[in-house]
């Protein structure tokens, strides 16, 4: 399993946005994280 990309949704105004790899991420309550992952078959 393989993680292709991460997003946070801000609940307040409801922005997507982006994470770069190795970048913290600090959640408030409401916020939702998108995590995209692939598989190797």
């Amino acid at each position: 399993m393989q993680i292709t990309g991460i997003e946070v949704i801000r609940r307040s105004p409801g922005v997507a946005i982006g994470v770069v790899d190795g970048e913290k991420i600090e959640l408030n309550y409401g916020d939702t994280l998108r995590v995209n992952v692939g598989f190797d078959y």
